[in-house]
């Protein structure tokens, strides 16, 4: 499905070329000279930004870090590049259909290639066990390539994905890896406004906010309606039962048949959008240099505002084995890094999509998490108000319904809601099915859970961080509440009391309440729009307290 159709992430990675060395049509007597004349006028329009502080200083980091990709020294660089499909979310941020490897000369992009993950499977026999609960919800006995991205670090995503790509008959020595999420190309769209393929009018032009939907309409949705009618008459045929096999059930429309052509060609729109799009930004390739040059700077300011923006929010990841380059990414967390060093509360919620199909196109979160320092507000069973509250032990359950129950240490409550806004089961989705981990603090121990399959917790996941594991159904058209209780280690008090929250990558922005309970029951409430890895601080004012966020 659409994991067959997004190489178009690769034109991302040239776009990065050619805003490094995208002028070196110029003469190769003059690469170098034109290299940095690109990289200075970068640095200097960047002070010029209307953007804040923060954006325009990672905006100078990226800049750095390109000149140390895009260098001429006759020096080879490899970098593996993973596609991955956001509207199938997976730990490291989407279902990783296909894969890029890349070589970059003197700052040119030489050579790049762009494959089925599934093909590399077939290829390689992998050395990886799948973990127990891995095994279980996909019925796998050991981990594949396009697996490689469960885990929210993305440095232990990287290694396992260099590695089990080495099995294959083509090893390579990656000098990186980029993760490059499908929502990359609905911001490329916002640069270059609503493009319109030759040859395919009739479809309508791609416009951000849809792309990926009409891109999957075009390539995919003929072959799975033909597959579906085909179906439908063996069925007939078998049974007896005449059917209804040649329309479209979303439309009405009369379903076509298809060739083998027709299967073979159906993307070569892609390549086709990406000849528009890079049209818009740098220009064709019969153009003069010139003119190429002042297009370039055109689009300087809003090629690097996107860049930034998507290392900010995840869709773009980096890991590089320089370790200066992989100190700038740790630096300003580019990577989805766990972070062990952090010694407060913590918080991230991790989803993975096992339906297969293109769910989390359709499925909206919001979180909310209280740490209650008295102890006393754990969840009680309710049926008449549709909460099925369900409880570790019937000791808590009973001193809860009593209510005479209170922890010792802190007590958290981690809300996260989804909701489910298609209307009917199609071609792109069904009811979702997630596998979910919730990162907390080290020697976390839950207690009463909500609406999902009996959690496990996996210690030492990473570091001084441990996750608690759950499966959850939710319907088409429906919202759950999910809720998991547990209590915080002691050394958590409400004395300086901090909380971080980690982001997964592919889930965009996601609406957040933190609320803290002190122990003489004074609350303190704050809403943001998570974006990025969030600081919550209760911090004292002088005469009062207020919970703000410091990054």
């Amino acid at each position: 499905m659409l994991k067959k159709i997004i190489k178009y992430s690769v034109f991302f990675l040239l776009l990065l070329a050619l805003l490094a060395g995208g002028v070196l049509w110029y003469g190769k007597n003059n690469e170098d000279v034109v290299l940095d004349k690109i990289f200075d006028f970068a640095e200097k329009k960047i002070a010029t930004l209307a953007l804040g502080e923060d954006v325009k200083n990672d905006a100078k980091t990226f800049a750095l870090l390109a000149r140390k990709i895009f260098v001429i020294d006759d020096v080879s660089r490899h970098y593996l590049v993973l596609l991955q499909n956001d509207m199938e979310l997976r730990p490291g941020g989407g279902f990783l259909g296909q894969y890029a490897t890349i070589e970059i000369k003197n700052a040119r992009v030489v050579h790049w290639d762009v494959r089925d993950a599934n093909h590399l499977d077939k290829e390689i026999k992998s050395d990886i066990p799948a973990p127990p609960s891995f095994a279980r919800w996909l019925n796998v006995t050991t981990m594949k390539f396009r697996d490689s991205n469960w885990d929210l670090d993305f440095p232990t995503n990287a290694e396992r994905a260099m590695h089990l790509y080495n099995l294959s008959d083509t090893p390579q020595d990656f000098d990186g890896v980029i993760a490059i999420n499908g929502r990359v190309l609905e911001d490329l769209l916002r640069i270059t406004g609503p493009i319109t393929v030759p040859g395919y009018e009739k479809n309508g032009p791609f416009v951000a906010g849809s792309a990926l939907i009409h891109l999957e309409d075009i390539v995919e949705k003929p072959v799975l309606l033909y597959k579906m009618k085909q179906k439908c008459k063996k069925r007939e045929k078998r049974t007896g039962i005449e059917e209804v096999c040649g329309i479209d059930p979303e439309t009405g429309e009369k379903i076509p048949n298809l060739s083998e052509a027709d299967k073979v060609y159906r993307k070569k729109v892609l390549p086709l959008l990406v000849t528009e799009i890079s049209k818009r930004l740098v220009g064709n390739a019969t153009d003069r240099w010139r003119d190429r040059v002042r297009l370039l700077k055109e689009n300087l300011p809003k090629i690097l505002t996107l860049i930034t923006n998507n290392l900010r929010t995840r869709d773009i990841q980096l890991w590089f084995k320089q370790d200066d380059m992989q100190q700038i990414v740790r630096d300003h967390n580019w990577g989805t890094i766990v972070d062990t060093a952090w010694d407060g509360d913590y918080l991230a919620v991790v989803d993975a999509n096992l339906g297969a199909l293109k769910s989390d196109y359709y499925i909206k979160r919001s979180l909310e998490y209280t740490v209650d320092f008295t102890g006393r507000s754990a969840e009680q069973n309710d049926a008449s108000a549709g909460r099925m509250v369900r409880y570790r032990t019937p000791a808590i359950k009973e001193q809860v319904m009593a209510g005479r129950f209170r922890t010792r240490a802190p007590l958290a409550t981690m809300r996260m809601r989804y909701h489910h806004t298609a209307q009917k089961a199609n071609y792109r989705t069904s009811d979702y099915h997630a596998y979910t981990r919730l990162y907390a603090p080290e020697g976390s121990r839950w207690l009463v859970r909500e609406w999902f399959f009996n959690p496990t917790v996996e210690h030492h996941v990473y570091g001084n961080k441990q996750a608690t594991a759950y499966k959850f159904d939710v319907f088409i058209g429906d919202t759950l509440p999910t809720m998991l209780q547990y209590t915080l280690p002691e050394s958590i008090t409400e004395d300086n009391y901090k909380l971080k929250i980690q982001k997964q990558s592919g889930v965009g922005i996601i609406p957040v309440t933190v609320t803290v309970i002190t122990s003489d029951g004074t609350t303190y409430t704050k809403h943001i729009d998570l974006a990025s890895d969030a600081v919550f601080a209760l911090k004292d004012t002088g005469s009062t307290k207020e919970l703000v966020v410091t990054q």
